[in-house]
């Protein structure tokens, strides 16, 4: 594994201050995130639910940290631009502590991390957690000399805990809390009316990240967020492709989808290609 570039996480940062929001999409392996970077992207994400389904493991931190750590490893040793680490809830379940992310996750090649808050019983952990966690992180990362870029996650809109004006509240409430504890951004997906967009990113005061869903508006952009994740979209596309290879096998009726795709060499290319823009 690699040690952390500090101009990497200068870069990140400085992507999430600009007059537009930026994309960031959410790669599962070292391909996916090889495509992105050949198309011009400036940064790239992992995807915790990507990942484990690729491994063959349902969401949720189930899928073994070290497991994790590998593959983060993979798609940061395979391009050049930065990369940010999906690393769920901290996986506290298997004994990981914040001193162990400080350390871990610079090594692997990332310069920046999602950790939220919702917990695997459908709930939401203890603000005053995960205001700790986050604090701790950043405290081990500065002292190992490899800053962290964190993006706060709360799922108050995920999980749908709450109703109405009072969700806006709560997600408000732990944003600034999280801010307060050291949280670079804040990343609330789910949210998807444009005012609460506005409203949110005009209280918390620092980047605004939001997922890109069927229902996010056209003109989100007038909105003021930093930057808009895909999540897992990516993979689910890929996954609804394989499914349809698959009917299409079983029935021997047709095999225009198994056909559709790419020639053996433009896929080798993408893998040989110098990306635009690379460090």
């Amino acid at each position: 594994m690699k040690n952390n570039s500090h101009p990497k996480f200068s870069k990140f940062k400085e992507l999430h201050h600009q007059n537009l929001p930026f994309f960031l999409p959410n790669a599962h392996d070292a391909f996916s995130a090889k495509i992105f970077e050949n198309l011009g992207f400036p940064a790239v994400g992992t995807t915790s639910a990507g990942i484990a389904a690729s491994l063959g493991y349902s969401d949720g931190e189930i899928l073994p940290y070290e497991q994790m750590l590998n593959k983060i490893n993979e798609i940061a040793n395979a391009v050049s631009i930065p990369v940010s680490a999906d690393i769920e809830g901290g996986y506290e379940n298997q004994g990981v502590t914040e001193k162990d992310i400080a350390h871990d996750i610079p090594k692997t090649g990332a310069i920046a991390i999602n950790i939220e808050d919702g917990s695997s019983d459908g709930g939401l952990i203890s603000m005053e957690r995960k205001m700790e966690q986050i604090h701790l992180i950043k405290k081990y990362s500065h002292s190992f000399n490899n800053p962290i870029f964190v993006n706060a996650r709360t799922d108050v809109y995920w999980l749908n805990v709450v109703e109405g004006k009072t969700k806006l509240n709560d997600a408000i409430n732990r944003s600034k809390n999280y801010i307060s504890s050291g949280a670079d951004c804040i990343f609330v997906p789910k949210i998807c009316d444009l005012h609460e967009i506005k409203v949110l990113v005009e209280t918390v005061g620092v980047p605004v990240n939001i997922l890109q869903t069927k229902e996010l508006p056209t003109d989100v952009a007038s909105s003021g967020v930093a930057r808009i994740s895909t999540g897992s979209g990516p993979f689910r596309a890929i996954a609804r492709l394989l499914k349809e290879i698959g009917e299409e096998l079983k029935k021997n009726d047709s095999f225009d989808t198994l056909h559709s795709g790419i020639t053996y060499n433009a896929m080798i290319s993408m893998i040989k290609e110098k990306p635009p823009g690379s460090f």
